[in-house]
């Protein structure tokens, strides 16, 4: 096992960095990277624990790299390894420890910081990103962060607490993970371990299709077509509304169809189902076979009120594409 310590009194903004590293953005959708988990110290300790080993009971030694960061306190680090097990007794050391928590809920989550400051490191190109948190940003720009995701091609997964310990915005790592195809939902403080089992964008499978949906009352609307890249099997995840806690949502249903497919079908999620599992905003689904062809793409939905909301669809296959998914600015 090689551990190594990088200790950095305040995770600066390392906007200086962003041009050092720019001739390192050429990794390839294939290539597992670096895995980076962070983590508010606003959390307890189980929480902590039961995510990270939820997430480690679906990857093995998958990534090349393992990271870990505590975040929301005075005092930051982070720890690498290269062995996983390694990270485990790391995080160990590390739970979130309340003396060193921001004194008040004024106080808004540090983690905008955080995120441009391991994404300025020249090994940053094709990370996946595990998020946890329990504080919100005071900030609504995420402008430096999301240009460092998709320079990097990165992939940020976010699990929001729908009892937030402080901050302002609820919207911030949403939007942020809607423009840079990532996924970011709102979970009750004692599920996040159990929803970080139904996480198939942190496993070790490859985005292969990502679509934005603007939804509103009650309908359908017709989603980009999905070249599914070969016969296998895929998983996604979505997310059912773009805040939380659950409220407005009432049900979705959503489909692929080519005629020429016997794997043609979907998946309908309704309130009472939703509700009878837990009260977060995001389903995981999966494995369905597919064929190597071109599915149209449907959503049905079914909501309270009119307001409009952003709906994020996520497929994933043990088989990568050779190209990075565009993004949704």
């Amino acid at each position: 096992m090689t551990l190594n310590v990088v200790v950095n009194s305040s995770f600066p903004l390392i906007s200086p960095k962003i041009k050092m590293a720019s001739h390192v953005n050429n990794c390839l959708p294939n290539q597992p990277l670096r895995f980076f988990f962070a983590y508010s110290n606003d959390l307890t300790g189980d929480q902590v624990i039961d995510s990270w080993n939820a997430f480690k009971s679906n990857t093995g030694q998958f990534f090349n790299t393992y990271e870990i960061a505590r975040f929301d306190r005075f005092e930051e680090g982070a720890l690498s390894t290269t062995d996983i097990n390694g990270m485990s007794d790391a995080l160990l050391q590390n739970l979130p420890n309340a003396t060193e928590s921001f004194p008040d809920s004024s106080y808004g989550s540090d983690i905008l910081n955080v995120m441009e400051w391991l994404l300025g490191y020249p090994n940053a190109c094709g990370s996946t990103m595990f998020i946890i948190m329990k504080r919100l940003p005071n900030t609504q720009d995420f402008s430096k962060v999301k240009f460092l995701l998709q320079q990097r091609h990165a992939h940020i997964t976010v699990i929001i607490s729908e009892n937030p310990s402080g901050g302002l915005y609820q919207d911030t790592m949403y939007k942020l993970a809607s423009q840079t195809n990532g996924i970011c939902f709102f979970e009750e403080d004692d599920m996040f371990g159990e929803a970080s089992y139904y996480l198939p964008s942190i496993w070790p499978l490859f985005l292969v299709y990502s679509v934005n949906a603007k939804v509103s009352g009650t309908g359908s609307i017709s989603l980009p077509s999905f070249n599914a890249p070969s016969n296998g099997n895929y998983y996604f995840g979505m997310t059912l509304q773009d805040h939380g806690p659950l409220d407005t949502f009432r049900m979705v249903y959503l489909k692929w169809y080519n005629s020429g497919s016997s794997f043609s079908g979907g998946y309908q999620e309704t309130l009472e189902h939703h509700i009878s599992w837990g009260n977060d905003t995001y389903i995981g689904k999966g494995s369905y076979q597919l064929d190597a062809v071109n599915y149209e793409m449907t959503l049905e939905f079914e909501f309270s009120d009119n307001k409009e909301q952003i709906l994020q669809i996520r497929f994933y296959s043990y088989d990568s594409i050779d190209y990075w998914l565009p993004y949704d600015n």
